[in-house]
């Protein structure tokens, strides 16, 4: 993302030591300034609002991500007591890995929450 903070209208060699100088320069000078403060405030407020975290859960909102190397990495995991329950639901967007625990009878398995797109997605389920 390029910037468009604009620096190069500012008038660096103004005001000229020794001479009375008019104010208008001042003026131009820290409209400018101003400006380039309030461009910059809105460029950080982006990033900092819609840029991956290290210290926070980020969404990349579909957005593909390539040429990555991932080197110990792990998927969330959901365990489930299901003991006494006919039915579950198992959501994407919670996990892709469930551990069904406790199964004593016969249930349904409702999987919910499938992207949308036409993309490969897997949920693995573990009976126990």
């Amino acid at each position: 993302m390029a910037s468009n903070i604009i620096s190069d209208t500012i008038d660096e060699t103004y005001p000229v030591a020794g001479i009375d100088n008019d104010t208008q320069g001042f003026r131009d000078n820290f409209n400018i300034i101003k400006t380039g403060l309030t461009t910059a405030k809105s460029e950080i407020t982006d990033l900092q609002a819609n840029t991956p975290k290290t210290n926070a859960t980020s969404s990349f909102n579909n957005n593909t991500i390539s040429n990555v190397n991932f080197l110990s990495s792990s998927k969330a995991t959901t365990v489930t007591n299901v003991l006494g329950d006919t039915a579950v639901t198992l959501s994407f967007n919670t996990s892709h890995y469930f551990r069904l625990e406790n199964i004593n009878q016969p249930m349904t398995v409702t999987l919910d929450d499938w992207p949308e797109t036409q993309q490969a997605a897997e949920i693995i389920i573990h009976f126990r």
